[in-house]
């Protein structure tokens, strides 16, 4: 549901193929929250193609199969199927049970619990389950 300037409230219709950016960056549409400024484009009556939401971001975690470890970035399948691409920072911690892990050491299929940061950067990745968890 957004309000318009006027005050008016329109509901919005999101699909599995709407895509949801917060502040220029790929977010979930869990994270938009309540009084941040957003528009919604679609094309006719159909789902909202993309939804832009800017506001100021709190802490949250994703969970879902981890896709692929870059030296800046981490590709994960979310449970509602979206593919996420969270930046990396010198910051960011791997943990594995009660161990600090190398980012290095992640493999694809591992379910993961990424916590990520204001700015949307992983600040945690929890190794959950999967290969070698």
């Amino acid at each position: 549901m957004l309000r318009a300037l006027d005050g008016t409230e329109v509901t919005v219709a999101v699909g599995p193929e709407t895509r949801v950016r917060l502040n220029g960056r790929a977010a979930t549409l869990a994270m938009v929250r309540r009084g941040f400024v957003a528009e919604a484009v679609s094309s006719g009556s159909g789902p909202a193609l993309v939804i832009r939401a800017f506001g100021r971001a709190a802490e949250e975690a994703v969970v879902g199969k981890l896709v692929r470890v870059r030296p800046q970035v981490i590709v994960v399948r979310s449970g509602t199927g979206e593919r996420l691409r969270i930046p990396v920072t010198r910051a960011t911690r791997a943990w594995r049970g009660t161990a600090t892990v190398a980012l290095r050491t992640l493999r694809s299929g591992m379910q993961v619990q990424i916590v990520r940061t204001a700015k949307g950067a992983a600040r945690v990745v929890l190794v959950l389950a999967g290969p070698g968890a």
